[in-house]
């Protein structure tokens, strides 16, 4: 079977072999390796070294999802034809599922835990006619392809892991490749359908956001009136309200990573090429408006530094990393004022250490974790920690509910806890279920704003807003 090489940007790539023949287990870490960091407030552990004896190899570059365990879920490129893998912050891991070559093969971006506790995401190849499959498997490695893409009106290539709206529905995307690109929705087993087309060169290469208007937003990562990309608003049953085009100038171009909001609606993403200086740009977007934030510069490398998305920390700053750039020319990890000011590389990756990193989120520990394709001890990839001063808080699987709906959290220290109010209004029910996650009936009375949970340690507070429905 054809494999895909892997793609790290829009305008780069790695070519490698696959590996074959090898056992489906992690090689726990003997030993933390820890880098100083460029600005010593921050300190850049390593917890997992990914190994050719056994396990994955050559991590994707989506962000990893923290599941109900408190583990940090994944997927690789290899060996063979890529997996499913759970780490745990100590650095304990196994392989969840190995992908068989047939029904699915070659992940690319992760996946994403839902409500119902099991992961979704979408594969380049396998199924019926080899165009890609979505696919959910449970923690403990029960698999199964929720639909097969034909390269018809359904598209093709589901890199990316859908994204659960309010309603519980999933929505996607597909690249496209050499079919239109699409999204799509899956309400459950038999229900999937095509809600938005995109005509011409479109490629979507990016996740979807359900923003707190309800609707859905995303990126291509080309189209548009000037070929570079498009930024674009849908209702969840496919209208299109909005777009804005890129045109590869001072605005950037290319567009890569999953849109996210900020706590007064405005969104913000990154641009792997142009702007300014030629490497990429952050922007924010607020309904048909967007700006700059900043530029990139391409500083005479080969490669432009490429941003690959942005998360927002508790401390109310943009973290994201570079598939290139940095100090050493393979990568990096800053920090950015939601304003544009204060830009700072906190750490830059090396050749013969670590190279090429995955896009980032933050654990409810409060630390940054993310992967590197290539490098670590092995050369086969590696995972680490992010340590930026940061204390631990509570997030929710879905960050929205009605009043007398269960809403599920997750947390660290949750055993105990004695209580936990909606904005200020106390929940009369909830149940621990474990020390990371716990379930909860949003209380009458409740309205949108943030949710607090008394433990023995202290209070944790949520990192965003809970969103009461109507």
């Amino acid at each position: 079977m054809k494999r895909i090489t892997p793609r790290i940007s829009v305008r780069q790539s790695i070519s490698r072999s696959p590996k074959r023949g090898l056992s489906a287990a992690l090689v726990a870490l003997s030993a933390m390796i820890v880098f100083a960091s460029t600005c010593q407030a921050q300190t850049l552990t390593v917890i997992q070294n990914f190994s050719a004896v056994s396990g994955p190899q050559y991590p994707t570059q989506g962000a990893l999802a923290q599941g109900r365990d408190g583990k940090l879920y994944g997927t690789s490129f290899y060996p063979n034809y890529g997996l499913v893998y759970s780490v745990s912050t100590r650095g304990i891991g196994r392989v969840v599922y190995s992908f068989d070559g047939a029904s699915a093969s070659s992940p690319n971006f992760g996946v994403t835990m839902a409500t119902d506790g099991r992961f979704y995401g979408g594969t380049n190849e396998g199924g019926s006619s080899n165009y890609g499959v979505l696919f959910r498997v449970t923690s403990g490695g029960t698999f199964e392809v929720l639909h097969e893409f034909q390269g018809a009106s359904d598209g093709s290539r589901p890199i990316y892991p859908p994204v659960e709206a309010s309603t519980g529905t999933l929505y996607g995307t597909t690249f496209g490749d050499l079919f239109p690109s699409t999204v799509y929705e899956f309400a459950g087993l038999g229900t999937f359908s095509t809600i938005c087309t995109f005509g011409g060169p479109y490629a979507n290469d990016a996740g979807l956001l359900q923003a707190s208007d309800g609707n859905l937003y995303g990126v291509t990562q080309t189209g548009g009136s000037y070929g570079a990309g498009t930024l674009f608003e849908i209702t969840p049953s496919g209208t299109l309200l909005s777009s804005y085009t890129f045109t590869g100038l001072n605005d950037g171009g290319y567009p890569g990573g999953t849109l996210i909001e900020g706590p007064d609606g405005t969104l913000y993403g990154t641009t792997q090429s142009s702007g300014s200086r030629q490497g990429g740009t952050i922007f924010k977007y607020q309904k048909g408006n967007l700006t700059t934030l900043y530029s990139f510069s391409l500083n005479g490398l080969i490669n432009p530094p490429s941003p690959l998305g942005l998360v927002l920390a508790t401390d109310g700053k943009l973290y994201g990393t570079t598939v290139a750039g940095g100090k050493q020319g393979y990568g990096s990890i800053f920090r950015i004022a939601t304003d544009g000011t204060g830009y700072q590389e906190l750490y830059s990756f090396a050749s013969g250490t670590a190279q090429y990193p995955s896009q980032l989120m933050q654990h409810t520990n409060g630390l940054l974790y993310g992967a590197t394709i290539e490098g670590g001890r092995f050369g086969y990839g590696m995972l680490y920690s992010l340590n930026i001063g940061l204390g631990s808080f509570i997030t929710f699987v879905l960050p929205t509910g009605k009043v007398g709906r269960s809403t599920q959290i997750l947390g660290q220290g949750l055993t105990g806890a004695t209580s936990i109010t909606f904005n200020g209004v106390p929940a009369t029910k909830f149940t621990i279920v474990s020390d990371t996650y716990m379930t909860t009936v949003v209380p009458s009375g409740a309205t949108t704003g943030p949710v607090v949970v008394t433990t023995p340690g202290g209070t944790l507070t949520s990192n965003r807003n809970f969103a009461v429905l109507k």
